[in-house]
């Protein structure tokens, strides 16, 4: 299968001369390496070159049918700027456009305008075909550029258009992340709509006909003739409508792309997938109570349609709670469905904020429980539904709480989420992602969109932009305490076991290395997917050496799993063990019940960074009480992490000025939240504000791994024990 891309660049000489030549070549390489990559993949794609001249333009979108047309050249606010015979610049403006596009937007799936001020013509092209990605404001040629280098490496790997824009994006804001690139899609029509555009278009088209050839006469009654082929033929014009539609998203994957092509309906959003539930359908479907869940989501969507109030569901979702209280997703899909009933009296929509969770990842699902009851706790605070007095809501204003599935998967899942999440009005702010890789795929689309974020979770030192926050501190904090205790001891070499791939893993790394060979200490790192890794730890000394293992936060090229991950942590650590001597620290993704249990044997007397400890002061321990008992056990890290990133934004929403339209409220919390104040009892027990860098401002601790009594319930096992000088 070929698809045909038609590249129209336009370089006139009495303009300022741009970099098309680099441009196309770029286009190029991608595609060709994919067809390097994939010499059988069956769908490839095929690359028309043409001038962008006004007198065969529309020529020569007709006679070469692309899938894709892509722009290259200068644009204004009124038109593109294309070239004539003499190569002399000439203004085409955007009205033209757009009716030039309602001719051919038939057969086009994407255009890409990649020109400066295309923004609103992309807007209006939009009407017409199913994607146009078009500029916000001028735009560098390097940027545009990178742009299109990464838009055509995913597409030629078999992304779709949504996730080829954001590859594209995110490759485009490493060069100046204030030049906004809009991707627009075609609003869908209703099947009445459809009918009734397709007729109007056929009818009249054939009044003209019969009007210019044998007069006005027979006007009427072959105009009535005319109505009734046009009705014959509007059924099959729908019909191929959506299958286009459906086709549209993926260009280049076979498998959808096949399946596509016998679709006759658009592709489901996220919600429809299960991937986005305020109450609507169960997330967490391994749990216990999840039969009784999904009873309440049944009564929940019925209430939402207008069927009934929420009543029902709420008697639904306190019956799940009773079999299983550990689970939050039913506290959170209570307290939904309580705050809709609230707001239906007092007129007024709640707030939401969405909980970005890798709920359906292998391995990363107890993070997603784990992030979920610090923000139940939060949410149940500020709707006064709590146990304790811990939130400030003079206005008793109401919180909903969206539960977002990323699956911890930054390639295909969220971006597709985030987007939906930033195009929502209704969402003010966003709590996750879980993982540096999946936040940094998702905060440039957040940006577009003014919309905050607070990630309790991710440390990457990359991730830096006005509207990102986090409640766990970076990866240069957590390198600092790791030397730290390094210079603590006589070191020669110290040996980092590592994901290069993944940002965490990598950023961290980056910063120990940075701080050795200032110390004048030798600094290596080997992959921990190396399969001569543990010969290589053979290989070494004992006492003048210390060990580093920071496993990725999330798979990568390097593994096929997260389960995969923690395997091969464990095989490298119960290698380091043995090495009596030396000094042997872990990664904050370390720091989790799953390296205590199966594997606390492997990690036996490995130091560990501490974003957070229940015993670390009074208030910590204080909080860890009141939250194990509503859960039934120990709550960790990332739950605390999460509780104070809900709580930021409660705070925030709280001083809020209602007169603000949604648009305007999202730059209202982002100022609330620099000025954000929390002390011990508001928090998880440890007073919270953020720097100039809005950055949290706190340090981390440092456990050990050793043998013990497990809390709740006792038994004997592997715990962590704070170290006395952290």
């Amino acid at each position: 299968m070929v698809r045909k891309i038609l590249i129209l660049t336009a370089n006139p000489k009495d303009a300022e001369r741009l970099q098309v030549h680099n441009e196309i070549q770029s286009i190029q390489d991608k595609l060709r390496g994919d067809r390097l990559r994939n010499p059988k993949k069956q769908c490839q794609f095929e690359i028309v070159f043409k001038c962008a001249r006004p007198g065969t333009l529309l020529d020569d979108i007709e006679d070469e049918k692309p899938e894709i047309i892509h722009f290259g050249g200068h644009g204004t606010e009124d038109g593109l700027i294309l070239e004539n015979d003499n190569g002399a610049s000439h203004r085409v403006s955007n009205d033209a456009l757009k009716r030039l596009f309602r001719l051919v937007g038939n057969d086009v799936k994407c255009v890409l305008l990649n020109s400066c001020y295309s923004e609103t013509l992309a807007e209006s092209i939009s009407e017409h075909v199913p994607y146009v990605i078009g500029i916000q404001g001028a735009i560098l040629d390097k940027t545009a550029i990178a742009f299109a280098s990464g838009f055509y490496k995913a597409l030629g790997d078999g992304k779709t258009i949504e996730s080829a824009f954001e590859r594209g994006s995110v490759a485009a804001h490493f060069f100046n992340k204030n030049e906004v690139i809009e991707l627009f899609k075609q609003k869908p029509l209703n099947g009445f709509e459809k009918f009734w555009h397709s007729a109007q278009h056929s009818i009249f088209g054939t009044l003209a006909i019969v009007g210019n050839r044998i007069g006005q006469r027979v006007l009427f009654l072959t105009g009535l003739i005319g109505i009734g082929v046009s009705l014959a033929l509007v059924l099959s014009i729908v019909n191929q409508g959506l299958n286009s539609q459906a086709v549209s998203e993926a260009l280049c994957s076979d498998q959808v792309g096949q399946a596509a092509a016998q679709a006759t309906d658009i592709v489901p959003s996220s919600q429809e997938k299960g991937l986005i539930s305020s109450g609507e359908t169960v997330l967490l479907t391994y749990r216990a109570n999840a039969d009784l869940i999904e009873k309440g989501a049944a009564a929940f969507r019925q209430a939402e349609q207008g069927d009934q109030n929420y009543e029902s569901a709420i008697s639904l979702f306190r019956e799940a709670i009773k079999k299983d209280k550990s689970n939050p997703e039913a506290y959170i899909y209570l307290n939904n469905a309580i705050a809709r009933n609230q707001s239906k009296a007092q007129a007024r929509k709640p707030y939401i904020l969405v909980a970005a969770i890798p709920a359906s990842s292998d391995t990363r699902r107890n993070r997603a429980e784990e992030m979920l009851r610090g923000i139940v706790d939060a949410q149940a605070c500020f709707n006064d539904i709590a146990q304790k007095s811990c939130s400030d809501n003079p206005k008793e204003y109401l919180l909903e709480v969206k539960l977002v599935d990323d699956a911890n998967d930054p390639e295909e899942i969220v971006p597709k989420v985030a987007r939906e999440i930033a195009q929502n009005k209704d969402v003010v702010g966003v709590i996750g992602h879980f993982s540096s890789n999946s936040t940094k795929i998702a905060l440039p689309i957040y940006e577009r969109y003014r919309l905050g974020v607070i990630s309790p979770t991710s440390t990457s030192s990359d991730l830096q932009s006005e509207f990102f926050f986090r409640t766990t501190v970076s990866s240069q904090v957590y390198g600092k305490k790791i030397v730290d205790q390094i210079r603590k001891y006589n070191v020669k070499q110290v040996i980092g076991f590592i994901d290069p791939l993944d940002d965490y893993s990598r950023n961290q790394w980056s910063e120990v290395e940075q701080l050795l060979r200032a110390d004048g200490i030798r600094a290596d790192a080997i992959e921990l997917s190396d399969p001569t890794a543990e010969q290589e730890i053979d290989r070494q000394s004992n006492a003048d050496h210390a060990y580093v293992l920071i496993p990725p936060s999330t798979r990568t090229g390097k593994f096929a799993s997260d389960a995969e991950i923690f395997q091969r942590s464990a095989r490298i650590a119960e290698k380091l063990s043995q090495k009596r001597g030396s000094l042997f620290i872990g990664g904050s993704t370390l720091y989790s019940s799953t390296t205590l249990t199966p594997n606390g044997s492997a990690f036996e007397s490995m130091i560990l960074i501490a974003p957070w400890f229940a015993g670390s002061s009074v208030e910590t321990e204080d909080y860890a009480k009141v939250a194990a008992e509503k859960w039934g056990g120990q709550v960790n890290w990332v739950t605390a992490n999460s509780y104070d990133a809900a709580q930021a934004f409660t705070s925030a929403l709280s001083s809020v000025d209602e007169t603000l339209n949604r648009d305007e409220l999202r730059g209202d919390i982002i100022n609330r939240l620099k000025a954000v104040k929390l002390s011990s009892p508001r928090t998880s027990g440890t007073p919270l504000q953020f720097n100039d860098e809005r950055e949290p401002i706190k340090e981390p601790l440092l456990v050990r791994v050793v043998r013990g009594r497990d809390c709740s319930p006792v038994r004997e096992g592997y715990v962590f024990q704070l170290l006395p000088d952290s």
